[in-house]
């Protein structure tokens, strides 16, 4: 059982600081991941976890905390500290057998995020989406997530997204959770559960009425099979230089 305790946020008008969470096995993205963790996977002359740690950095982000599990020595092995991209990195890490889930893997990286409100980002998506204003308006407690329209894969959505909130009515959800977004840290610590997902966290805050969406925009695509991969090289030859972010 989950049980959730009430803590507290500092305010993120001066956020600097995110996650990614890079633990995966990245199973649907066999064979290309049988030697090679899926955020090392390289799309358009980069790969997934330096294209997000690009648009973290457009976005002054530059303080990371980068989970790993399945071959994250080869994360760590490639990124370092991260002052190639002008950025510090800091590592967790988690058994490849017993992974954390989304939630567990932020909450046992609490000592290195802190206390104040901070981006949680995917290593497994694609985007150029420009998050200063929300970052800017983000208050103490909150939850702020951005979501796509319900993917074909992904019919019954996550949540419903209207006029900036979010709400679980378990019927009709229009919204899929696109793997970024902002929490608070006290959120994670309320659980006392070791794993979980970001489910827990999300449901948690509907119910304190603090968890705001806004819907992708810019490119965005999910990357979590070959075919997938297909998809967005194809949409990135065909888009405008100056809209790749």
């Amino acid at each position: 059982m989950l049980l959730l305790r009430n803590g507290i946020c500092s305010q993120g008008k001066n956020m600097t600081r995110a996650m990614i969470l890079a633990a995966g096995l990245g199973t649907r993205m066999r064979p290309l991941t049988a030697q090679c963790p899926k955020p090392l996977i390289p799309i358009a002359g980069t790969t997934l976890i330096e294209h997000n740690i690009h648009q973290l950095k457009v976005n002054g982000i530059t303080d990371l905390v980068i989970n790993l599990g399945y071959l994250g020595h080869m994360i760590e092995s490639y990124l370092g500290t991260g002052s190639d991209h002008g950025v510090r990195i800091q590592y967790t890490y988690e058994s490849p057998d017993q992974l954390l889930g989304s939630g567990g893997g932020v909450k046992h990286a609490l000592s290195l995020l802190g206390e104040a409100p901070f981006v949680l980002v995917s290593a497994d998506i694609w985007w150029t989406m420009s998050l200063g204003a929300v970052i800017a308006a983000t208050q103490s407690r909150q939850t702020v997530l951005w979501a796509t329209k319900n993917p074909a894969y992904h019919r019954n959505g996550d949540f419903t997204l209207s006029n900036r909130q979010v709400t679980l009515n378990h019927a009709d959800h229009n919204a899929t959770f696109s793997g970024v977004g902002i929490f608070c840290p006290s959120y994670f610590s309320d659980v006392d559960a070791r794993i979980f997902g970001l489910d827990v966290i999300i449901k948690q805050s509907v119910t304190e009425n603090t968890c705001t969406g806004h819907w992708v925009d810019g490119i965005y695509e999910n990357v979590g099979t070959p075919e997938q991969i297909t998809a967005l090289e194809k949409r990135l030859q065909a888009t405008p230089q100056h809209e790749l972010g």
